[in-house]
């Protein structure tokens, strides 16, 4: 009987380290959604604890990940988009990338789809809804962020959206 209960208890211990370690998703390149799982390796959207790879290609993401182990983003091709689903005020803003750790290297790039909101539109806004709306932001969750020099985050011109007429 001492047998059976460690041999269900050595299996049980093993059971749930396996189902903490995920796995090696990379992504197939070209342009695409994030949530689309035909651009992923696995054929699976990137899930809790995987690896995740990305050399090439525009990925754009429009919600919010579960937490990978890792994402590393690596070459002058590589860029990660973040927008949002529907433009919003910021606190209501979800587009989120959650990882324990972040690499940018080799020229890639974070950056953030333009907010395209303009003066006319706020202005024609009612006064008691008026509020200044986003259509995205980079918003990242991670323990580490690692960015080497020819890497960046960038979203230079990607803000608030100047039409004839109007000053900073």
């Amino acid at each position: 009987m001492t047998r059976k209960m460690n041999a269900v208890a050595v299996w049980a211990v093993v059971s749930c380290a396996c189902a903490c370690i995920g796995a090696d998703v990379s992504w197939r390149g070209g342009d695409g959604y994030w949530f689309d799982a035909a651009k992923w390796s696995t054929d699976a959207v990137p899930a809790a604890d995987d690896t995740v790879t990305i050399s090439g290609g525009t990925v754009t993401l429009t919600g919010v990940t579960e937490r990978v182990a890792s994402l590393a983003l690596s070459g002058a091709g590589a860029v990660l988009v973040f927008a949002e689903p529907v433009r919003a005020a910021p606190c209501d803003l979800v587009t989120t990338l959650h990882a324990d750790s972040i690499v940018l290297s080799g020229g890639a790039t974070v950056t953030h789809a333009a907010n395209d909101m303009t003066v006319a539109d706020y202005l024609a806004m009612a006064d008691e809804s008026r509020a200044w709306l986003m259509d995205a932001r980079v918003n990242i969750v991670c323990g580490t962020l690692s960015i080497d020099a020819d890497s960046r985050i960038d979203t230079d011109g990607k803000g608030y959206h100047l039409e004839a007429g109007d000053t900073k």
